[in-house]
């Protein structure tokens, strides 16, 4: 699993790129050529789209997204366990049903709708909703099990993401 996150690091870290790029073309064309590019646009959207569905999905593995860790650190050790699998079960079934579930049916409703300049498939688009859904699902997984198998003692301030 960990060689799947350093190529979807890899990944981000150009898709990054590709948005500066394409940024700067597009102001450059715009205000330095008085001929806007037609086609950055549309693509700086769908990799701006899959840059933030990716990037949750690292946020997720590393516990770096928004979180509430004061709570967890003015409870006992043994009650902060508890709500930290409470919480990634919650966040578990949030995953689930609305990323997975509802990325799928994104896709599938998607159909055969193209974008308007580009023609790429909006199902191609949307499918990060979905793959980042998948993502975030096999690392609740991980994060309820590895909280679940430490010791009270340490689960309300011990890091559970995965070692990188």
């Amino acid at each position: 699993m960990e060689i799947i996150f350093k190529q979807l690091e890899r990944l981000c870290i150009m898709i990054l790129v590709a948005l500066v790029i394409l940024c700067f073309w597009q102001v450059f064309s715009r205000y330095g050529l008085n001929n806007p590019s037609t086609f950055t646009e549309e693509l700086l959207r769908s990799f701006l789209v899959w840059m933030v569905m990716l990037g949750s999905a690292l946020a997720f593995k590393t516990r770096e997204h928004l979180a509430l860790v004061f709570i967890f650190e003015k409870l006992s050790p043994k009650a902060g366990k508890k709500l930290r699998i409470i919480n990634d079960c919650i966040v578990l079934f949030f995953t689930l049903f609305v990323m997975v579930y509802g990325g799928y049916d994104l896709i599938v409703s998607a159909g055969s709708q193209k974008t308007a300049i580009l023609g790429i498939p909006m199902s191609w688009v949307y499918s990060c909703v979905f793959i980042s859904g998948l993502l975030v699902t096999l690392i609740q997984i991980q994060h309820i099990l590895i909280t679940i198998k430490s010791q009270p003692d340490n689960s309300s301030t011990a890091d559970t993401s995965v070692a990188n």
